[in-house]
């Protein structure tokens, strides 16, 4: 993927944008679903999805990194921490299906964040 990299009050995003054949409920879905999110993203959980709820990311060894959910609005935004970074979901719904915009906001840049 090839994100578009733009500034926005002094922070580094790095945008992806994606045209999806599938509706907006279904995006959503497998966004906010845990069977559904672990199918394209196995080491996430959602615990509880409301503002200041959590996300658990599975280290795999046993350990998990919790992240807090930053903002929910149904079906079009979904926006959480991810470490010291940000991540934001958007969609809105379109002809073809969806528009996904996805967004990293990176406060802090180590050479892990491409791998992100």
């Amino acid at each position: 993927m090839i994100a578009k990299i733009v500034k926005e009050a002094d922070v580094v995003v790095a945008v992806y944008e994606r045209k999806l054949h599938h509706s907006v409920d279904d995006v959503w879905a497998y966004l906010t679903e845990n069977n559904k999110l672990q199918q394209w993203f196995p080491e996430l959980e959602i615990q509880d999805l409301k503002v200041d709820g959590e996300i658990w990311f599975d280290l795999q060894n046993g350990d998990f990194e919790k992240m807090t959910i930053l903002q929910v609005v149904p079906k079009k935004i979904l926006a959480f921490t991810w470490d010291k970074n940000t991540v934001r979901f958007e969609l809105a719904a379109t002809d073809y299906g969806c528009q996904l915009f996805f967004k990293e906001y990176l406060y802090e840049i180590s050479d892990h964040t491409p791998k992100d």
